[in-house]
């Protein structure tokens, strides 16, 4: 089975195709598993998705942990796209050079 994922033109993200793993994880607790030696990107979470298909129980536990942090990561990527551009002033300007 293969897992597609998407990001729709407004940001929002799209997956398919992983709700088997889903279903062999088992409901848990997601902050109590330790994805902290993966990196939260697609990359990572692809690779996870293929170990998880084809290994127990933890892997698929894995694999939803890391799912909820890289959705969480994408979150406030967003939000700092949509944040308004702020232009800086100069660090030394025309009136500062002159004196006024």
């Amino acid at each position: 089975m293969a897992m597609v994922f998407q990001i729709s033109g407004d940001g929002t993200l799209i997956f398919k195709g992983d709700e088997k793993v889903i279903e062999k994880a088992g409901e848990f607790d997601v902050s109590s598993v330790d994805v902290s030696r993966y990196r939260a990107d697609a990359g990572a979470l692809s690779r996870l998705f293929n170990d998880a298909e084809s290994r127990g129980k933890e892997k698929a536990q894995e694999y939803v942990a890391l799912k909820a942090k890289f959705i969480e990561r994408q979150a406030l990527i967003q939000l700092e796209r949509n944040k308004p551009k702020v232009s800086h002033a100069p660090a030394i300007s025309t009136a500062a050079i002159r004196g006024l």
